[in-house]
């Protein structure tokens, strides 16, 4: 393949869930391996333009605060904030400056790079989904979807918004990044011929040239997220800050301080890391004597990967933090608030490393040995790398 080709990747590049930057960063690696003159433009869903800033204590506070009390609005209420204020008078108007940009670098090709894209929550995905794809439409750009998850939330005007797109002409491909995202599109009457391929974020190690660290007192790393957040994505009364506090504390105090360290991570969202710095100062008052570390936050995602490789083992509910430890073949136990997380664990055969009841905390702390100890296996790892590969090769193949 010679032709210089140029793509545009659309994810949620700059987020600060530095997940989704691991997404966009692998999927460029991914383009260049298999052809390096193809020239790359990333599209960030929500139209920001860069990362953030400004990751002052200050700042960081405001915006953590702002959002959790967000999410502790009524549904109903939430929904309606960002239908009729957020999405028209902000979100709108600052991805419309960013499609442009993308138009004007005159791509080949849209590609939709991955993340839990196909998902609806307050209409946030749909609006945005629809806008771009209409976008680039008009301007008779061809579009393929590659690696999306997809949730069974769907409201009627969700399903409306994804389908009228997904079954356009113009979408040449879609690849999905598990089987349960297969049987959700399936049940929402999708008409496309539906792929499955992986998460791109497995090629994490690859795409940052990432050695891991291999330490003498090895480092429990707990992945730290807030429940509020959490708690929108799902019907469940699991998520608050009494009932994490207390699942963590459970896993904290099962951990054997004498042969292993205690590091406490985000993926880098604010909201994240304001709760990450209540728990931690809650975690001094609870357990003046206990040792542990607190990571920075991270700021871009070749910090979160590089962060994650000093680890020995993960015990996340992010799913990027699972797949990012999965791609540098340290071994993570999954703790699932979302289907997504269970579905990339039966992925790669992992599934009994995955726990969804925030009682199992003890239990959970008493399997670190056996975790580490079993390791992953990289024969596997190697099979599920080429399958991603190959999807994305094959989404290459629609450009004439």
């Amino acid at each position: 393949m010679s032709k210089e080709l140029k793509i545009v990747i659309s994810t949620l590049r700059y987020s600060d869930n530095l997940g989704d930057g691991v997404i966009g960063d692998c999927v460029e690696y991914l383009l260049k391996k298999y052809n390096p003159s193809i020239n790359i433009y990333h599209l960030d869903m929500a139209g920001r333009l860069g990362f953030l800033n400004d990751y002052s204590n200050k700042a960081n506070e405001s915006k953590g605060i702002t959002k959790t009390y967000f999410y502790k609005l009524p549904y109903y209420a939430q929904k309606n904030v960002f239908k009729f204020l957020l999405w028209p008078f902000i979100y709108k108007k600052r991805l419309n400056t960013a499609i442009s940009n993308a138009i004007k670098f005159k791509p080949d090709l849209l590609m939709f790079g991955g993340g839990q894209v196909l998902n609806d929550i307050l209409l946030n995905f749909p609006l945005k989904f629809n806008y771009v794809c209409q976008c680039f439409i008009r301007e008779n750009i061809n579009i393929v979807v590659s690696g999306v998850g997809v949730s069974k939330n769907w409201s009627k005007e969700a399903k409306f918004l994804f389908n009228k797109n997904l079954n356009s002409k113009n979408i040449l491909k879609l690849y999905v990044r598990d089987n349960d995202s297969k049987s959700n599109l399936i049940y929402y009457q999708t008409n496309k011929n539906i792929l499955v391929t992986l998460d791109s974020a497995i090629w994490a190690k690859e795409a940052y040239n990432v050695t891991v660290k291999k330490n003498q007192r090895k480092i429990i790393g707990l992945g730290i997220a807030n429940p509020y957040e959490l708690g929108t994505h799902i019907e469940s009364n699991q998520f608050n800050s009494l009932k994490f506090d207390s699942f963590w504390l459970d896993i904290i105090d099962g951990i054997d301080i004498d042969k292993y360290d205690i590091n406490l991570f985000t993926n880098g969202s604010s909201e994240d890391y304001y709760y990450l710095q209540y728990f931690s100062n809650l975690l001094f008052d609870k357990r003046p004597t206990l040792k542990f570390k607190v990571i920075d936050r991270p700021i871009i995602p070749s910090q979160l990967v590089n962060q994650i490789s000093e680890m020995d083992l993960v015990i996340a509910h992010r799913l990027h933090a699972n797949i990012i430890s999965y791609s540098l073949g340290i071994p993570s136990i999954a703790l699932e608030w979302d289907k997504k997380v269970k579905s990339f664990m039966q992925v790669v055969q992992r599934e009994k490393w995955c726990f969804s009841s925030l009682d199992e905390g003890e239990k959970i702390s008493s399997l670190i040995d056996l975790a580490l100890n079993e390791g992953i296996d990289l024969t596997l790892q190697s099979e599920l790398k080429d399958i991603c590969f190959t999807s994305i090769k094959d989404c290459l193949q629609v450009i004439n």
